[in-house]
């Protein structure tokens, strides 16, 4: 279903010229659809599940709050991006990536100057998003750590959020470059499999003898 409706929301984001929101959409569906394939290919792949059995509930909401916080930014980082309207006919003369010019993490000598225009609230709304999804992500692997847990997804969920707040920090200092964009939603799209991967791995998923299906031949 999901791939049914993105294949008409991209088809949409085309006939009404790349419209910001549209855009965010279409980005948050194709994340979501990810996710989905990577619960899909858990839950096909049970397996041993040693990080399951020591995750509490609070490591298990923590990885659910991040995950969403991931997803939020990335959304109206989406946003952001179309407020630039590349390659269209109307293209505006400044979106929201450059609302706050050069400045990062302030925007104009000011931390959070909301309320100056839309575009300088789209750029503050990501910039909020993404410190709080990165703290989000290393709580998580305080926490994972704690329990004893140190494989690799919570682990390389915090440095690869680091990374990305670096690369969207280098996006405003250096300006709009292809590269460093398609760079940070890259990475951006990794942080969030990781994110939901991580989230996965605490979460037990029934096994053939848990759902009473028949043990698989040896």
């Amino acid at each position: 279903m999901l791939v049914l409706i993105q294949a008409g929301l991209g088809g949409l984001t085309v006939e009404h010229n790349l419209h910001a929101t549209l855009v965010a959409v279409h980005l948050g569906i194709a994340m979501i659809l990810l996710a989905l394939l990577l619960c899909m290919y858990r839950a096909a792949h049970p397996g041993p599940q040693p990080e399951a059995g020591r995750a509490s509930a609070g490591l298990r909401a923590t990885a659910a709050i991040a995950a969403f916080l991931v997803l939020a930014t990335i959304v109206v980082g989406g946003y952001v991006a179309g407020t630039e309207g590349e390659g269209t006919a109307d293209k505006p003369s400044g979106g929201a990536h450059t609302a706050c010019g050069t400045d990062f993490p302030t925007c104009g000598d000011e931390l959070l100057p909301y309320g100056r225009d839309s575009m300088v609230d789209a750029q503050l709304t990501h910039r909020v998003l993404m410190f709080a999804a990165s703290v989000s992500v290393l709580a998580m692997l305080a926490l994972a750590l704690m329990r004893g847990i140190r494989g690799w997804p919570a682990i390389t969920a915090g440095g690869l959020v680091l990374l990305q707040v670096l690369l969207g920090a280098l996006n405003i200092w250096l300006g709009k470059h292809a590269g460093l964009i398609i760079g940070h939603l890259t990475l951006g799209t990794l942080v969030w499999a990781v994110v939901v991967w991580a989230g996965i791995t605490y979460t037990r998923f029934p096994g053939p003898e848990r759902s009473g299906a028949p043990p698989r031949p040896a």
